[in-house]
């Protein structure tokens, strides 16, 4: 377990003991935001659908979340990286992402009763309106769900010591929480819920659609319970206010020191700061170092396979074992046997995520990356072949295997890479994670430019087979990945605890000595 390879961690005396349980509640938002995600991958494309936008629009929908994140992201990491909230850097990002997710949660499955009562209101058209209504709910669901991560994987990499070994835990519980959080989405959407259709159900003045006002009421509820806990789990200092900037904000490090023109270096440093903008976001796409540009590389061939699965799996299970198109009767049975295949995907991922800090003690992680795309490969090549309602349950382990992966390793390799001097004195981390969280939605872009006319011309199979190319690829690719070595630690040390955190009392000794 956990506990069994991570008992003997230790920490250099200036940290703060490290609790897994600390850890775990830090995560638990991206539990929540999994469980949403769940739900809207089930239901956004009926609802757009059923909205009257049309094929066309809904297809331009998808396509312009992806190109939004992708141009967010950057941005979003500079500002968090030379934010001067006295809450911290990133729990403001956190909670200003969450309150969107929680207002487009609530508003899309009841955009047709808010734009029929809004466009009688304003006397216009309540097809219109109600369509406005849901694309924009739409896209900031699909955009604030990936762009949390930025701030979100900053804090846990600013507020826990950057080790080898806590990073490994940390992205580890992040990876079982999310995988947690996904599974009970997925079983909550694989019910059958019509019965909530009944009048005696009703939850607005619409008979239809309350099973989807029902998940999305939980979904809201669970944002909630999942901020909370994050926000409150680890107390987070912000280094832009003290006299040690740990992040750059110019291309350049200040260290802390002793030295009375600290205050006056930190102070020239932010007025320069302040008149940088476009220029700095450009630059650290253009100037990046060769390993984290191979790490977006395999982010951005990794997102495009697992993009293919989720977003398109129930579909396949409708369309190939159910035989029905998206009219017929039975493919909302194919739509939710496809999400109970989700719930193994999602089981599989945090049942690997408990095994990858024991892999990662015995074996390279370019050969796990490695083993992990060619699972992948086998399992989407599989799918297509041999299409029941048992084999395509069953190969959904491959997908969670290749999941676990793609949510752990990239951010152990780019927070190991930080340590270097040269790196981090000229980037920061929060710049650098939003820029493989873009590659992610560099992936969506692509995807929605082909796929949907590729699938017309030569089935739903081809998304299948497509994931497999990819996961061919990236095997091969994952060879090529930078090798990390384990930073050292001092002598000086405090265990990792399940209990509250803080610092030991020799700790505080050291620091007043």
């Amino acid at each position: 377990g956990i506990n069994a390879e991570y008992g003997h961690l230790k920490m250099p005396s200036e940290d703060q003991t490290v609790s897994t349980i600390a850890l775990l509640r830090s995560s638990a938002i991206f539990g929540a935001i999994e469980f949403v995600y769940s739900a809207e991958t089930a239901y956004s494309t009926p609802l757009l659908e059923e909205s009257g936008i049309g094929e066309k629009l809904t297809a331009l929908t998808w396509s312009m979340s992806p190109v939004i994140g992708f141009l967010l992201q950057p941005i979003l990491g500079i500002l968090s990286d030379r934010c001067m909230c006295r809450w911290g850097r990133r729990k403001p990002f956190i909670l200003a992402v969450s309150v969107i997710l929680f207002t487009a949660s609530f508003m899309l499955p009841l955009s047709k009763d808010i734009g029929t009562s809004l466009g009688k209101l304003i006397r216009c058209s309540p097809t219109m309106v109600t369509g406005i209504l849901t694309i924009i709910s739409v896209i900031f669901l699909d955009v604030c769900n990936e762009s949390i991560h930025t701030p979100l994987r900053a804090f846990l990499a600013d507020a826990y010591p950057r080790t080898k070994e806590v990073q490994e835990l940390s992205n580890t519980l992040y990876s079982i929480v999310g995988g947690v959080g996904g599974m009970f989405g997925y079983i909550l959407c694989s019910i059958d819920t019509s019965f909530l259709d009944e009048p005696m159900f009703r939850l607005t003045g619409s008979v239809k659609h309350n099973q989807e006002k029902a998940v999305f009421v939980v979904c809201v509820i669970v944002l909630i319970m999942g901020t909370v806990i994050t926000l409150t789990s680890r107390q987070e200092k912000n280094p832009n206010l003290e006299g040690s900037i740990r992040e750059p904000l110019l291309g350049r490090e200040v260290l802390q020191t002793s030295d009375d023109n600290v205050p006056e270096l930190r102070d020239e440093c932010l007025q320069e700061d302040s008149r940088i903008g476009l220029k700095t976001l450009i630059m650290s796409i253009v100037k990046i170092p060769g390993k984290i540009a191979l790490l977006m590389l395999m982010q951005l061939l990794t997102s495009s396979i697992m993009f293919c699965y989720f977003l398109y799996f129930t579909t396949f299970v409708a369309e190939k074992v159910y035989n029905a198109g998206p009219h017929d009767e039975h493919f909302t049975d194919g739509v939710r046997w496809g999400c109970l295949g989700m719930t193994l995907m999602s089981a599989t991922c945090i049942a690997f995520s408990f095994l990858l800090p024991s892999f990662i003690k015995r074996m390279s992680v370019k050969a796990i990356y490695f083993f992990c795309h060619l699972a992948a490969c086998a399992g989407f090549t599989l799918m297509p072949l041999f299409a029941n309602r048992i084999t395509v349950i069953l190969f959904s382990v491959f997908p969670g295997i290749l999941n676990s992966a793609y949510l752990i390793i990239p951010f152990i390799l780019l927070s190991q890479i930080h340590q270097d001097p040269a790196i981090k004195a000229g980037r920061g981390f929060a710049t650098d994670v939003a820029l493989l969280v873009s590659a992610t939605f560099a992936s969506q872009v692509l995807l929605s430019m082909y796929l949907g006319a590729v699938i017309k011309i030569a089935g739903i199979n081809i998304v299948m087979y497509s994931a497999s190319g990819l996961s061919f690829v990236g095997a091969f690719i994952s060879l090529k990945l930078p090798v990390i070595q384990a930073q050292s630690t001092s002598s000086k040390t405090v265990p990792v605890t399940s209990d509250s955190v803080g610092p030991s009392p020799e700790q505080s000794q050291e620091k007043e000595r």
